[in-house]
């Protein structure tokens, strides 16, 4: 019978995907994503692959924030319905679900739609179908150029590099350090390796490896070898969770000595699993804060977690990212009030100027304003306790 069930799913997604790609007409009209009872919200994300724990986490804020704010009335006597649906991390697939979930269910917008590149394929047609999203995603081709409909609450991968090069020479106070990269084939890890570049062309400091890796790869030896040859003082990650700790686990049995530094996409829990001994005092980045910091938003999330998922005894990052993408949805819906419509809600997020969210530095949109945050912490590993401890207050790039 599942077997039955499974294929008919499918059959039915592929008849989906072939009319709304082929007939080529767009579902604009009167569609207005809302009711009097609720809000239709869809989430596009990873739920199977190698980056299915990304998806995973993101599920979780849909049975505990939404859940928790829906028992209590829900936003302007509306409550919040959460629609998702996999795209596996695939670009096809993506443009395929985001049209279902507009034909099919009439969302009002798109919530922690999982990164760069899906988010990218869907500009078209958010922009002809004028359909919010908050992206699940660092890079600035969020919002450059300027997209009105979708709000950018992330730190880029060129803002990382910049900070993360400012600590090691304003704090670190290191003498002519010899940097490398470790980054993805993709937009964001390109952005990462370019951010670096111009850091390091400011400073006077010398890169002295580029080593690249393609999207699902997971052995690293030969780049390690590249790097090991290069006499790096510090390596930086440029892609996603658990790719650095693959890389210093490589690194650690061909014995290259050297400080790891990790971006925001490589701060995980999973990261700190597989690394093992090897990642014991690896540096990060990250622009969201993390559980072992007595903060009022993590506390808050913590309370609606034991609640509700109890069994959730990990707070992964990822988590608490789409969390606060959920904050931001939310507060955007509280401003634009009963009378709620795509435009306005628009114009309520463009309101948001050093907005707290409880679990980043402030987020501010504006009318040509889409990149809501700039700022982030260093952070330094505790493998023992499975924790990022953080090590520096919010801090701004100096470019």
């Amino acid at each position: 019978m599942l077997n039955r069930i499974g294929k008919f799913s499918v059959y039915v997604m592929m008849v989906s995907f072939a009319f709304f790609v082929f007939n080529g007409e767009s579902f604009s009209g009167d569609r207005s994503g809302i009711n009097d009872k609720e809000v239709k919200i869809g989430v596009i994300t990873t739920l199977s692959g190698p980056g299915a724990y990304i998806g995973r986490n993101t599920s979780y804020v849909a049975n505990t924030l939404v859940r928790s704010i829906n028992e209590k009335g829900g936003i302007n006597g509306r409550k919040l319905k959460i629609l998702t649906q996999d795209h596996a991390y695939n670009l096809t697939k993506t443009v395929a679900v985001a049209k279902y979930l507009i034909s099919r269910y009439d969302v009002f917008g798109f919530l922690n739609t999982a990164a760069g590149p899906c988010n990218e394929v869907l500009f078209p047609l958010i922009t002809e179908e004028k359909i919010p999203n908050i992206p699940l995603t660092v890079t600035s081709s969020m919002f450059q150029p300027f997209k009105r409909y979708v709000f950018h609450a992330g730190l880029v991968g060129t803002d990382q590099m910049w900070i993360m090069v400012d600590y090691i020479v304003k704090d670190l106070k290191a003498k002519n350090p010899r940097l490398a990269i470790f980054y993805w084939e993709d937009s964001y890890g390109k952005e990462c390796l370019n951010g670096l570049r111009k850091a390091a062309k400011a400073y006077g400091l010398e890169i002295v490896a580029e080593e690249s890796f393609k999207r699902g790869r997971v052995e690293f030896s030969s780049q390690a070898v590249n790097l090991k040859r290069a006499k790096p003082d510090f390596i930086f990650g440029g892609g996603a969770a658990p790719t650095l700790s693959i890389l210093a686990k490589e690194a650690q049995k061909i014995g290259l000595s050297t400080q790891f530094f990790a971006d925001v996409g490589n701060v995980s829990i999973k990261a700190l699993t597989i690394a093992g001994d090897a990642g014991e005092g690896i540096l990060a980045i990250s622009d969201k804060v993390m559980e072992s910091e007595d903060v009022p938003g993590m506390n808050e999330l913590k309370e609606i977690n034991k609640r509700y998922a109890p069994e959730v005894k990990e707070i992964d990052p990822y988590y608490v990212w789409a969390w606060y993408n959920t904050v931001i949805l939310v507060e955007g819906l509280k401003r634009a009030g009963r009378d709620l419509t795509r435009e306005g809600f628009v114009d309520a997020l463009e309101s948001l100027k050093d907005f707290d969210t409880g679990l980043t530095g402030p987020v501010t949109f504006g009318p040509n304003r889409r990149k809501g945050i700039d700022s982030g912490k260093i952070y330094k590993t505790d493998i023992k306790n499975k924790r990022y401890i953080a090590i520096t207050s919010w801090k701004r790039a100096s470019e």
